[in-house]
């Protein structure tokens, strides 16, 4: 498993048709990556990182895609029977993912069918949305619209939504400000029977969104109070090899956590250094402090005093084993 800077590794597929100039066929184990990772992305860095078993059937064309997917899991080989035991796992999952770019504006549709086994058998929910981003000079801007229904792995009746927007600017050679926000729906306290209005992003690089510290959707927050992230972000090239970027993030409940506590979860403050040593090794070092109110602490189960930070340290490496012409 060999990892870039931002968590992504190589996993090759078990095999790969290419059916005429248009048309491929790839089957077996491998990552699916579309967009901004939001909802199917890459987990690098994690010991097992992430694929998936599936049938992907592409089409391009003159800057347009089409990816056709089709996935289907049982724990192990049976003679009769196909149970799935493996928790948080999907059964069978099929979606297809539209993409289409020109040459200041892209754009990404995207239809997910997620099945999950439960005592009474499948239960599908699905997801349904858009990825949009446009450039123009030193200026871009990229949104997240995404729609969930159906049902949940308790049956209950599924309507959540995800709204994404974020602008950036380079101001030189040397800096680059951003500022964003991200609204994830979620339960009240005193949610109806039999309904669930918390947005799942699935299988996205969750690690890359709403902070370092991943207080949210990064094995955690699932059908909670939902998350609203206000945030901004500085990067300042130091010299030619390094940079420092600064990343700040508000964090609000979507819906209402008790009757007594605000839905202000608390502040995040993330800090990562980067150094080029050469083309094939880089170095970073990152600092995080969460900063907690009160919600937090009634939603993660804490002490008021609790006090939270972590600093870490990576390097990537990423030889070139062979090359040719």
């Amino acid at each position: 498993n060999i990892a870039d800077a931002n968590g992504l590794s190589l996993h090759q597929a078990w095999g790969q048709m290419v059916l005429n100039t248009n048309w491929q066929l790839k089957l077996g184990r491998q990552e699916i990556v579309y967009d901004d990772q939001r909802i199917f992305g890459s987990v690098g860095w994690a010991q097992q990182a992430r694929s998936h078993d599936i049938a992907i059937l592409k089409f391009i064309d003159n800057g347009f895609k089409i990816d056709l997917g089709f996935a289907f899991n049982q724990s192990k080989e049976n003679l009769t029977g196909t149970n799935l035991t493996t928790p948080k796992t999907y059964k069978a999952m099929q979606f297809a993912w539209l993409h289409k770019e020109w040459s200041n504006f892209l754009g990404s549709f995207l239809f997910l069918n997620n099945g999950l086994q439960t005592i009474n058998g499948l239960k599908y929910s699905q997801t349904i949305g858009t990825h949009l981003k446009t450039k123009q000079n030193k200026f871009n801007v990229a949104a997240n619209l995404y729609y969930q229904f159906g049902k949940d792995i308790a049956e209950n009746d599924l309507s959540a939504y995800l709204v994404g927007l974020e602008a950036n600017y380079k101001t030189s050679n040397t800096t680059k400000l951003g500022i964003g926000v991200e609204l994830q729906s979620g339960n009240d306290y005193d949610v109806s029977a039999g309904k669930n209005n918390a947005f799942t992003p699935f299988y996205g690089t969750n690690h890359k969104f709403n902070g370092f510290m991943d207080y949210f959707y990064v094995g955690n927050h699932a059908n909670n109070v939902g998350l609203l992230d206000i945030y901004a972000k500085m990067n300042f090239k130091l010299n030619a090899k390094s940079s420092l970027t600064t990343f700040i993030h508000s964090f609000s409940a979507a819906a209402d956590i008790n009757a007594t506590v605000s839905k202000q979860l608390g502040t995040e403050i993330d800090l990562v250094y980067g150094y080029k040593f050469t083309n094939e090794i880089g170095f970073k070092a990152g600092y995080s402090q969460m900063f907690a109110s009160k919600g937090m602490n009634v939603i993660k189960g804490n002490s008021d005093d609790n006090t939270n930070n972590w600093a870490w340290v990576m390097i990537t490496i990423k030889p070139t084993l062979f090359s040719s012409k």
